[in-house]
This record gives C-alpha cells, structure tokens and sequence, in this order.
C-alpha cells in the first residue's frame, strides 16, 4: 500500500542551506512553570497559538498521519485563492529540565486534495489541448511538494539553564558569564522565571522551481504581496509574539544582556537571525549554537553521526555561546 506521504530530507533539496532562528523571551508565574510542562503544552496548542492573529497562514493538526506520526497542514494566506498546503510531520521531541520542544519534517503529499483538482480542471478547460498530460500531472506533483526540504524545531527553555557551546568555546566575557550567573540565581528564587521559546530551521528548496522562486521573487509576490524569506519572518514572528502574549505568561521580557548578534522585528518584539550556508559542513559550522538546542537539525545534516549535548554546556559540534551570533 502506497504511503500518503515522502520524507522531503534537505540531502535531496537543491539550492543553498537556509539558516533561521527566532526568539522571544517571556516570565512566567508559579512553581508549576517549568520547560517540559510549558513544551507539552505549546505543543498541544500548538494551532491555537499559531492561529492566534496577525499570522501570515494557518495551521491544523492533519487528519493523516506519516508512518504513525502526526502531520500538520500549513496554508499560506494569499492575495488568490490558494492551492497550495504544505505539510511536515512532527519527527522529533526533546524534554528535560532546561529546554523541552519539538521538531518537524517536511513531506510530499501522495494524495490528491481540492488544491490538486482545482489545477487539473484549470488545465483541462484553459489550455487541455496545448498541455500534455504528462506537464500536466508535473503541475500536480509540484504542488504535492512543500516548498522546502528539512526541519524547523521549536523549544522552551529555561533562560538561565539554555545549552550553549563549552567554556573553551565561548567568547564570552567575565562580565557576561557573572551575568548569566545573576540570572541562573534570579530564577531559583524569583516567582517570575525568565523563559524563551526559540524556534530555528536548517532547511533547503524542495525543488528547483522554488528555488527560482527565490531568486525571483515575481510570482510569490503576487500572490501574497511578500518573497518567501518575508512571508517566513512574518510567519514565525507572528506565532512566537502570540504565544509570549497568551493569557498564562506574565509578560513578555526583554533579553538578557549578554544577548547581541540578533535583529529585532518591529511589528513583534521578537528577535531573529538569518544566514545561507553553501554545504552540509558550512550549515554544521554556522548553526553550531543551533544544533546545540535543537539536535533534530543536526541529525538531519549527517544522519548517521551522533550529537551530544549537555544542559549549559552545549553540543558536540561546538560554536557561539546561546546568546551569540552565528
């Protein structure tokens, strides 16, 4: 029995690798608060938060699922009527005292939806004699793709307890580790913790056209009025500000001192950084401080190799501390 779905790995994708990563801090009242509780229910809720207003798409949990795993449906907002969704799956979790999240991977659909009739009742009754079948079946296929090959992570963490890379690593000054030094004491005693929810994606095109679609930003300009690199840091900015702003967290805080290197979204509040990187080695090498959160998108740069990491002390791969810049 055929699959619904195939894995979009980012070894298949074309193009270069897309770095992103997105941030937002926020305090939290009662001892209850704690990262894994907090993960579980971003996760839960995950629809509820991404939906919460000002986002540039929608999302729903999938009502099928990639080889027992649960999906997720992603529709983008759009000037036209839109035929295109795009669907991951939820491929990963990472729960302890200091970060606890998920990760998601990209997929092709397998089957044929609305989007796909709607296309092949275009074709058929715009240009069905000019078309060959086999165009037009390509037509459908591209837009069973998501856009994107690889994986997007999300976690909570504990501000003062966050992974970053080894001592011998960091270019920290003693003033930044005293620091965050105060801030690992503040949380012990404060009822009001500092957390973040940071969510990042190493990530490449799933196919060429949208490759081209980023280089020439024309048709997703008309359709939604924004490139696709826009449309990605409208996307998240918007999630992360809903949920820091939910009714449960106090507020939303400002970052630690010690944090630079980041740029910050005026509309949101929140803060983002993005890079490309030209290989596997590259994209390894400048999201280090990345994989050290969120070990999903190093596992899918080198599959078979094993990443450690430790609460505060960072991953294997090494790299800038937590609050630095790739």
């Amino acid at each position: 029995m055929a699959s619904d779905f195939d894995n979009l790995p980012i070894t298949q994708g074309t193009g270069p690798y897309h770095i992103s990563r997105f941030r937002v801090y926020f305090r939290r009242a009662g001892s209850s608060a704690t990262p894994k509780r907090l993960g579980a229910d971003f996760e839960r809720r995950f629809p509820t938060f991404f939906n919460g207003g000002g986002n540039a798409a929608s999302v729903q949990w999938g009502a099928k699922h990639y080889d027992g795993y649960p999906t997720l449906q992603f529709t983008l907002d759009t000037r036209v009527p839109n035929l295109h969704d795009d669907w991951v799956y939820v491929c990963d979790h990472r729960s302890d005292d200091h970060c606890a999240g998920f990760a998601a991977q990209t997929l092709k659909r397998n089957f044929i939806d609305g989007g796909d009739r709607a296309i092949m009742a275009m074709i058929e009754v715009g240009v069905s004699p000019l078309v060959p079948p086999e165009v037009a079946r390509k037509v459908v296929s591209l837009n069973q793709h998501h856009f994107l090959a690889g994986r997007r992570s999300w976690t909570i963490c504990d501000a003062a307890k966050a992974p970053r890379a080894p001592p011998a690593q960091q270019k920290s000054s003693d003033k930044k580790r005293s620091e965050r030094a105060a801030i690992e004491k503040l949380n012990q005693y404060v009822h009001e913790p500092l957390f973040f929810l940071d969510t990042a994606a190493i990530e490449r095109s799933s196919l060429a056209f949208f490759e081209l679609m980023e280089k020439y930003p024309i048709i997703s300009r008309a359709m939604s009025g924004r490139t696709l690199r826009d449309n990605v840091v409208r996307i998240w900015c918007s999630l992360l500000a809903n949920y820091a702003r939910s009714k449960e967290h106090i507020k939303v805080a400002e970052p630690p001192a010690d944090f630079v290197g980041w740029k910050r979204d005026p509309s949101s509040g929140v803060y983002y950084q993005m890079d490309e990187a030209s290989s596997a080695d590259d994209a390894r090498a400048k999201g280090a401080d990345i994989i050290a959160m969120h070990p999903a998108l190093g596992h899918q740069l080198y599959p078979s190799a094993e990443i450690s990491f430790e609460p505060g002390g960072g991953s294997s791969f090494g790299g800038a501390g937590a609050g630095g810049s790739w």
